[in-house]
């Protein structure tokens, strides 16, 4: 998958929103590390509360910390407009039949993906 999404990825020093996987979600930290090995910016969800998620840097593994819901985050506060992103990676459960992702629920991605401009890439 690393190599995948790499393949998208054809600029220097890009700010990548992504995610942590929980449970049986697809597992990006291969694909994390390359990202830091080529001196991209990650950002990751922190859940502030029930209703609100925002996305921080994550400089490296070594920042990584349990968060709220057992979903892990950075250690890092400052929180990143989803304006600033050249992509967003989102986990999904799958497609609706008109090609709408299916997530877990919570809307945070949802409501994250919205505010970004239309050159963002999403996957």
């Amino acid at each position: 998958m690393a190599k995948h999404l790499n393949r998208l990825i054809n600029a220097p020093s890009c700010h990548i929103g992504s995610f942590l996987s929980v449970g049986s979600e697809l597992n990006l930290t291969e694909w994390h590390q390359s990202l830091w090995a080529q001196g991209h910016n990650l950002y990751v969800p922190k859940i502030r509360s029930e209703t609100t998620m925002e996305l921080v840097h994550l400089p490296d593994a070594s920042y990584l910390i349990p968060g709220r819901f057992g979903i892990p985050t950075s250690k890092k506060d400052d929180a990143v407009e989803p304006t600033a992103l050249d992509f967003l990676v989102m986990p999904l459960l799958g497609f609706t039949r008109d090609g709408k992702r299916l997530g877990m629920g919570g809307g945070f991605f949802i409501d994250t993906s919205s505010t970004c401009p239309n050159n963002t890439h999403c996957a």
